[in-house]
């Protein structure tokens, strides 16, 4: 599933589903309104009638009338919602997609005005909460292969992102790698200078820098192999649980 933190009408989304946030103790904002506008109402039917309360980590599922899904996440009181009841909703939201067949979804969470917190810092909490949602232990099970618990993307602004990335395709196309290296070096000083951190730490995950058709092909049944692995685990444990009971 691929999310974005959409900065277009909720009328104009063209994903499979839309994602909102709503207080308890606060009317609807106009991003909120929009949306209700979009099944007719029926969020502030909900609301009126207290069939939605809007609490933290409360989940409503609509449909529109082409059959796009709407799910409103409630967040409680506004000066009560932290980090943490922002996390549970996010993921209390995703989840109620994860199993869908929505492949996109808006996020309008961030619409939303939230105590001491800005709109970039809401955005990594939803990200951190769509990945733990989205988790799903696969080491040693088999799953038809499908993307529904797989997070594609968590972008704030995915146009302008787009933007960059084409920009720096291109130069590696026409100027080559050498001179992406030298324009991320000046993009690197000028963030510095201006007082910002650095998005990456100094030590950095590890990162395969060989073209993958360049990669060697490697040698063996991975399938054989994985089974032979899973043997021996599951070996390893029937010892185990024979000598407790020999203890």
């Amino acid at each position: 599933m691929k999310i974005t933190s959409s900065l277009t009408k909720p009328s104009q989304s063209k994903s499979d589903a839309i994602i909102a946030a709503a207080y308890s103790d606060e009317k609807h904002n106009s991003t909120m309104q929009e949306i209700d506008q979009l099944v007719d109402g029926q969020i502030s039917k909900l609301t009126t009638s207290k069939d939605f309360k809007a609490n933290a980590g409360e989940v409503l599922t609509l449909f529109t009338s082409n059959g796009k899904r709407i799910v409103v996440v409630g967040l409680g009181k506004k000066n009560k919602c932290d980090l943490g009841t922002l996390q549970t909703a996010s993921t209390n939201a995703i989840k109620a997609l994860a199993s869908t067949p929505a492949n996109t979804a808006s996020n309008y969470m961030t619409s939303l005005e939230f105590n001491n917190t800005d709109n970039a810092t809401a955005c990594k909490v939803i990200a951190i909460a769509a990945s733990h949602a989205a988790y799903r232990y696969e080491t040693t099970k088999n799953f038809k292969k499908d993307d529904v618990y797989k997070i594609e993307s968590m972008d704030s602004d995915p146009e302008e992102t787009q933007e960059w990335l084409d920009a720096l395709s291109s130069v590696l196309k026409t100027q080559g790698a050498e001179r992406v290296q030298y324009l991320l070096q000046k993009l690197s000083v000028k963030l510095t200078e201006q007082g910002s951190q650095l998005p990456y730490a100094i030590t950095t995950p590890y990162r395969n820098t060989i073209p993958v058709h360049k990669e060697a092909r490697m040698p063996g049944d991975l399938f054989v192999e994985r089974n032979i692995r899973s043997l021996i685990r599951w070996n390893a444990m029937a010892m185990v649980m024979l000598s407790l009971i020999h203890i």
